[in-house]
């Protein structure tokens, strides 16, 4: 089991099946924009790969709603770093122009943990950055994501690196 905390006003989404549509009304807020977004969370979350969804309840200065996810997958006999570098490769062919995707080596109490900054465009077009921390235990790969808009970069990174310092499994 993995344990994290999130800041308070941080709420949790019960990702249950009957649950799931409820909660992803009120994260997506019915809005066509995010249908393609609701489409994957809602099949990750079925599959069981989603353990944890959550959003901030205050807006940013841009209006955004942060949102952070806990996903967890087969890291398929990959290390660590072998999982980072593909999922690196694969996030730098949507990067908005003229950034990079680079990674931060920190510690948790979880162990070792990659960070990772990945600057792109949402489904209308506007700029976002997501801040992905990668860790692995026993063949498993779990990744923390936090997103918001890209104006609001450097309140999320505070509150991302605040969460993952509690990230620990049990």
């Amino acid at each position: 089991m993995q344990v994290i905390s999130f800041p308070p006003g941080w709420s949790p989404l019960d990702l249950t099946v009957g649950q799931l549509d409820r909660g992803a009304d009120k994260a997506f807020k019915g809005k066509p924009a995010f249908d393609h977004t609701r489409a994957i969370v809602q099949k990750a979350a079925q599959a069981g790969h989603y353990k944890l969804f959550v959003r901030s309840a205050t807006a940013t200065s841009s209006g955004f709603l942060p949102i952070a996810d806990v996903l967890i997958t087969p890291a398929h006999a990959r290390t660590l770093d072998q999982s980072v570098a593909a999922n690196v490769a694969q996030l730098k062919s949507s990067a908005l122009p003229g950034t990079d995707v680079p990674t931060t080596d920190m510690q948790s109490p979880a162990g070792r943990v990659v960070k990772v900054m990945h600057q792109h465009m949402s489904a209308k077009g506007h700029p976002l950055t997501t801040i992905l921390y990668f860790a692995e235990k026993n063949d498993q790969l779990y990744i923390v994501a936090f997103s918001t808009s890209q104006n609001d970069t450097a309140a999320l990174d505070a509150i991302a690196d605040q969460s993952i310092k509690t990230f620990r499994f049990d």
